[in-house]
């Protein structure tokens, strides 16, 4: 192991990959000269060897099970990146499956996409929603939405744990106090 350790922790290693792969994305020559300057981290992270470095995470991250790996995706990929169509921000296309994915591994009978989607993001991402609005637009009763989202935040934190407990050992060498 070096001297010092790149990242102080698994969840600061996720968010440098996930933020500098959105970084990274092809953007519009306007986007580019308005953003100027290099993109990246301290600890030298830039140019080749931040693109060396978040690709090397987010290629462990895949080795994870996919209920892992889209729980970590959709906590720490919570990043907008510039629409290759319209250039407005936008999801990436790896988080909106994950969070699509999950919506499906988990027990949510009876409740509409868009509001499984909803949960997911509140849960992992701490987005604020409006679920009353939505228990009134689609014909639901809040308490019984409530019960099902705090089921949800039990199974979503056991794997988003889960998922950093095997990337903590993963990412042995990065991190610190790993002798």
């Amino acid at each position: 192991m070096n001297e010092q350790a790149l990242f102080g922790s698994v969840e600061e290693a996720l968010t440098f990959a996930f933020h500098y792969s959105a970084e990274q994305s092809p953007r519009t020559p306007m986007t580019a000269l308005a953003q100027g300057g290099a993109i990246g981290s301290g600890k030298g992270l830039h140019g080749v060897d931040g693109a060396a470095q978040a690709a090397m995470i987010l290629n462990k991250l895949d080795a994870l099970p996919k209920e892992q790996r889209w729980a970590l995706t959709v906590r720490f990929g919570d990043v907008e990146r510039e629409c290759p169509c319209c250039g407005h921000p936008a999801k990436s296309n790896e988080w909106k499956d994950a969070v699509d994915g999950l919506s499906w591994c988990v027990e949510l009978e009876g409740i509409p996409k868009q509001m499984r989607h909803a949960m997911i993001a509140k849960v992992l991402c701490r987005q604020p929603h409006n679920f009353r609005a939505d228990c009134e637009r689609y014909g639901l009763v809040l308490r019984t939405l409530n019960r099902q989202k705090n089921s949800l935040k039990t199974r979503l934190n056991a794997l988003e744990r889960k998922g950093l407990d095997e990337m903590r050992d993963i990412l042995f060498d990065l991190l610190p106090n790993a002798a």
